[in-house]
């Protein structure tokens, strides 16, 4: 007697998990990992994997002559997801703590940010733009809760700084959902060399060296940009349809950095205007409040109108 029966037989094994610096949990426990392991002392790093295998057993008769065979077939199919998104939230509770409501309120906006990158990486064209505000609003409130964003210069430095996080994640999502790929490592790179920038962005800084350090900002950044650019638009994982939407992705970052340096220039000349009326003002004070020997030998040493305007 055959213990074996005609038929498939499946065995799945199918899951989507979150995890916190590795450590899984639920969706809605994400802030209590972060406080019950305190890791808002350093990076934070959320993610979002996904998992599925299904093993297949093929099991047919065979009669051949008056004898009965079973012929059994296998076969494996598997596909793993992940989306990852990172911060470092020190620097935030310097100013809030980690029972407050702020740290509460970032917390949940980096992970709907996560919701939206894993999203997007499956479907570029209907999230695309759910995940550049995701990450937008996610980076603005920490850049607003932990810096002076009105200060000169310094909100140029955040917006590129933003806007690059934002066009990486763009990007690869980009490239896993509209590419011929099936994990991260075999897309084209997306590292940014900013090596050429010698020092750490400092708040205290004067106005003329944060306007250096933007300037070189800008620079490198455009210089980068190109460089990724034409790697990407050479690989053969995109199509010509891919292709012309990835140059559009790519085409709107550019402008970007330029409209930041039209900005910044701006910033520069009225900055300039300003030293000037100050450095004319300061000379008028000391000239009328000056000894009075000394100015009366300047006044002699000015020139006098003509009696053709007396």
């Amino acid at each position: 007697m055959y213990s074996k029966k005609p038929g498939t037989e499946p065995l799945r094994d199918k899951w989507t998990k979150y995890f916190v610096n590795d450590i899984e949990c639920e969706r809605e426990a994400i802030y209590q990992t972060i406080l019950d392991n305190k890791f808002y002392t350093d990076s934070i790093a959320l993610a979002k994997k996904y998992h599925f295998e299904l093993h297949e057993k093929n099991i047919k008769e065979e009669r051949i002559g008056y004898a009965l065979h079973y012929k059994e077939t296998k076969s494996d199919k598997s596909e793993n997801r992940y989306a990852y998104f990172s911060l470092n939230t020190k620097e935030f509770i310097a100013k809030h703590n980690p029972t407050s409501n702020e740290y509460k309120i970032l917390v949940e906006r980096m992970s709907h940010a996560l919701d939206m990158i894993y999203e997007a990486q499956q479907d570029y064209a209907q999230y695309s733009e759910k995940l550049r505000t995701a990450i937008r609003n996610c980076m603005i409130f920490f850049c607003e809760n932990t810096n002076d964003m009105t200060a000169p210069y310094t909100e140029i430095a955040y917006k590129l700084s933003i806007e690059l996080f934002v066009f990486l994640s763009d990007i690869l999502a980009f490239g896993l959902s509209e590419g011929k790929v099936f994990n991260h490592k075999e897309l084209p790179s997306l590292v940014v060399d900013l090596s050429g920038i010698k020092e750490k962005w400092n708040v205290n800084w004067a106005d003329s060296k944060k306007s250096q350090f933007v300037n070189e900002y800008l620079s490198i950044l455009l210089q980068q940009m190109e460089s990724i650019r034409e790697l990407w638009m050479r690989s053969d994982l995109f199509d010509e349809s891919s292709k012309n939407k990835m140059a559009d992705i790519f085409a709107e970052f550019k402008l970007m950095i330029k409209l930041q340096q039209v900005k910044k220039d701006t910033l520069d000349k009225a900055l300039a205007n300003v030293h000037d009326r100050l450095t004319l003002s300061n000379n008028s004070y000391n000239f009328y409040y000056q000894p009075q020997s000394t100015k009366e030998a300047n006044e002699s040493e000015c020139p006098k109108l003509s009696n053709t305007f007396r």
